[in-house]
């Protein structure tokens, strides 16, 4: 069949309580962020709407976005900007609403797998690259612990890119007072 493309997004569940927990029992947290990945090859794009088209190109991205942004837009934006204060817990829930494996890495800080797909996750240590394969979830759980503003991204040098130029695509930036 035809792949499909298009809108994608998240439903953010919280617990009945109304806490500031992941899930009833769960961790706490102070400021939470949802970050989106998404990626797309250029030639697929194009011939997306052609019912005469073969998809018979390995499909590559070129293209990488979070919330719908590339760098240097992530820099200014309010909701991937990750904001905090030294002491606070901050909650990341990463998803790949794209089609390729992503490692995504924090620099500055470790921070503990909270959950996977929505499942609680054995605690197995902080951890500073998170693997989020493609159509998954991931909520990480960092306690900052220093000021500074540290970058945050893909581990694949290609998702910091657009169509081959660094640097662009996936990158984010961590910022605390």
């Amino acid at each position: 069949g035809r792949p499909t493309t298009g809108l994608g997004g998240t439903l953010v569940s919280r617990p009945a309580s109304g806490n500031q927990v992941l899930y009833d029992g769960g961790p706490g947290f102070d400021r939470e962020y949802v970050l989106l990945m998404d990626d797309a090859d250029d030639r697929w794009n194009a011939i997306q709407n052609d019912p005469r088209a073969s998809f018979s190109n390995p499909y590559e991205p070129n293209y990488f976005r979070t919330n719908g942004l590339a760098f240097p837009d992530t820099f200014a934006d309010v909701d991937t900007v990750i904001s905090a204060m030294v002491g606070e817990r901050v909650l990341i829930r990463l998803g790949n609403l794209g089609r390729v494996h992503q490692a995504v890495h924090m620099h500055g800080y470790h921070s503990d797998v909270a959950a996977r797909n929505n499942v609680p996750e054995v605690h197995l240590g902080p951890k500073d690259t998170f693997p989020v394969p493609f159509g998954t979830t991931i909520d990480i759980i960092t306690t900052v612990n220093q000021q500074g503003m540290f970058p945050f991204h893909p581990h694949d040098v290609t998702a910091v890119t657009a169509n081959g130029f660094y640097p662009f695509g996936q990158l984010l930036l961590i910022v605390v007072n």
